[in-house]
């Protein structure tokens, strides 16, 4: 609130004394109150949430009230924009919108235009009037300012957002609450691509979602609009905080980090229930394609954690199912592995990524722990170190740019309630031991052929017999004598015909 008044005490200010007004208003008062709406645009932009403090919001609606005299009406609905889409909030701005019916009124033939009723705003009495400003630039998706509107044109208009014959508080709260643009955008939703069952006029319940019997895509999607969610919930002070360590864990931040690590089990645990072979094969494929288009959707955390279910331990070795991929979900894979692994690939990505994006969350907290740790806030004589803070201003204003620009993706509200409730109760000890069972220890083998003699002479009665390994039976247990060593039995078994469990005997 305090910016909010320097920045109207900025737009109001009054003309010096001995200055021709006409000579100050062109030369300063209208660059600075164009400057004034870019420094409002980019804090909106950049900063608001749809937890914005209502008197904020209400303040800023009055100010917008206010100035549509002294500024272009395109600056004031770029503006009235911006804020629609950070807060999910429309404004009512009772000026503007006598100004746009004012417009739109019919002229009788022959007859004089009737006077628009004119709503008068609020001046200061120290304020100079001055020509309608220039439109104000607007920030673009890449942080700079773009000597453009274009986001008040895609939006739509933006000026009958209320009814002048009947009182209308300041804004409406909440995307199901919004009153809807005059002029919506001409694009539209993709449909989402669920069961035949619904279009026989049958009911879609969660009994019916699993990884196969829905298309890969829309469950991409809507694992993309769910943590799109839980991402633009976190704001910059639960970042802050959970550095610093000043409020303990923030609430939005640990739940956006539970349903990564949910996401991860359910991956492992879903491939490891498959007893057959080629069952297991198409379920990796299946996330396998999750993960490759929500990297498509920009949804680099989902990727990562999809990723991160497929590195687990209980499902990396499973050779035999990995070996069983085609080489397109191979390749596929390979696109997406190196940002995974590779933080400087990743960062380098993000920084070129334009909105919208839900990006890897974890990478920004611990950029965030190594400039709060590794530099002091204050040096001697206690100066403030400026170059942490604008570091740290660089590395959560990076994040924020990824919330300027919602998804448009129709929400499937049955398939996200199902994905919510994957992979909470996943015991990765049980998942690992599953793994073990589908597919025992195998001995890497590069040849195959008799065993050679052993190395010592074993007093002992066991044998090592091979035994023909089936696909999908268990395999026998087999007591290898004491003399052979490790590196000897697998040079001379093939993986993929015998198995041996080395006991002692």
């Amino acid at each position: 609130m305090q910016l909010l008044n320097l920045l109207k005490e900025r737009f109001y200010m009054p003309c010096p004394p001995q200055t021709d007004p006409g000579a100050f208003a062109t030369a300063v008062l209208r660059p600075t109150r164009a400057r004034v709406f870019v420094v409002l645009t980019a804090w909106v932009s950049l900063l608001w949430t749809p937890d914005t403090d209502t008197a904020l919001v209400e303040a800023l609606a009055r100010f917008l009230d206010e100035s549509v005299q002294a500024v272009d009406r395109a600056t004031v609905e770029a503006l009235a924009a911006c804020v629609h889409l950070a807060t999910q909030c429309t404004l009512s701005i009772p000026a503007l919108a006598a100004h746009t019916d004012a417009q739109q009124l019919p002229q009788p033939p022959g007859t004089d235009a009737p006077q628009p009723p004119t709503t008068e705003a609020p001046q200061p009495p120290t304020a100079q009037p001055v020509p309608a400003s220039p439109p104000v630039p607007v920030l673009g998706a890449s942080g700079a300012a773009s000597l453009s509107v274009e986001l008040s044109t895609s939006l739509g208009d933006v000026t009958n957002l209320c009814e002048l014959d009947s009182p209308a508080p300041l804004f409406t709260r909440g995307r199901e609450n919004c009153e809807p643009l005059a002029n919506p955008p001409a694009a539209k939703l993709p449909a989402p691509l669920l069961p035949l069952t619904l279009a026989l006029d049958s009911v879609f319940t969660e009994e019916m979602c699993s990884v196969g019997s829905i298309s890969n895509i829309e469950i991409a999607r809507q694992l993309t609009l769910m943590e799109s969610r839980l991402f633009r919930r976190i704001s910059v002070e639960e970042m802050l905080n959970n550095v610093r360590n000043k409020k303990g864990p923030s609430p939005d931040l640990l739940e956006f980090a539970n349903h990564f690590n949910n996401v991860s089990r359910w991956v492992m645990a879903d491939i490891c229930a498959c007893d057959e072979l080629q069952r297991r094969i198409t379920k990796l494929e299946n996330y396998i394609e999750i993960g490759a288009y929500l990297l498509e959707l920009n949804n680099f955390s989902g990727t990562i954690e999809v990723s991160a279910g497929l590195e687990s331990s209980a499902v990396h070795r499973l050779r035999r199912t990995w070996a069983g991929a085609s080489a397109w979900h191979t390749a596929r894979y390979a696109e997406f592995k190196p940002l995974v692994e590779n933080r400087d690939a990743l960062r380098r990505t993000l920084a070129t990524t334009e909105p919208p994006c839900v990006p890897y969350v974890g990478l920004y907290a611990t950029d965030l722990v190594f400039i709060e740790d590794g530099n002091k806030t204050f040096c001697g004589d206690n100066k403030v170190n400026f170059l942490k803070l604008r570091t740290l201003a660089k590395v959560l204003l990076e994040l924020q740019r990824h919330k300027m620009a919602p998804y448009q993706l129709e929400e499937v509200p049955v398939l996200q309630q199902w994905l919510a409730k994957q992979g909470g109760d996943v015991s990765e000890a049980a998942v690992m031991q599953r793994s073990k069972q589908i597919e025992p220890r195998e001995f890497c083998a590069s040849n195959s052929g008799p065993l050679p003699p052993p190395v010592a002479a074993a007093d002992s009665e066991c044998t090592c017999v091979p035994v023909l390994f089936p696909a999908e039976r268990a395999p026998t247990r087999m007591l290898v004598p004491l003399g052979y060593t490790f590196q000897q039995v697998a040079e001379c078994v093939n993986p993929l015909t015998y198995s041996f469990i080395i006991a002692p005997p």
